[in-house]
């Protein structure tokens, strides 16, 4: 029996994000040109990378094992990855989640978001 307010489905959840993050590097790694990287848009119109400009070369990146050029390239989606493999992790434990976010979280990645926009930017992406 769970306690009150904990379902067991959480830890599924989990378990599946860890395998579906994996499994997406896995892909990456065994078939590097599945990812059929393509030129930004916004980058090929206006010269200015977009705020997710290079995620798919930090992903390729990452299943190369290179966590040192992924994040040079895409730091926040590099963090991401990271994070969402470290919150699967915990859901799978049996972790809980909180009932709402706190308020500081959305300010936060506005700004997390800002800049690394600013980086991509000025660092010529």
């Amino acid at each position: 029996m769970t306690p009150a307010g904990e379902t067991p489905i959480w830890r599924g959840i989990g378990a599946a994000g860890m395998v579906a993050i994996a499994g997406a590097l896995l892909v990456l790694w065994a078939f590097p040109g599945a990812a059929g990287v393509l030129a930004c848009p916004l980058k090929e119109l206006t010269s200015i990378p977009c705020p997710t400009c290079g995620t798919t070369r930090a992903l390729l990146a990452l299943a190369k094992g290179d966590a040192w050029s992924a994040l040079r390239m895409q730091p926040l989606a590099t963090a991401g990855v990271g994070l969402g493999f470290l919150a699967s992790a915990w859901l799978a434990a049996g972790g809980r989640l909180p009932g709402r976010a706190h308020p500081i979280l959305r300010p936060l990645a506005a700004v997390a978001i800002a800049a690394n926009w600013f980086y991509l930017f000025f660092d010529g992406r």
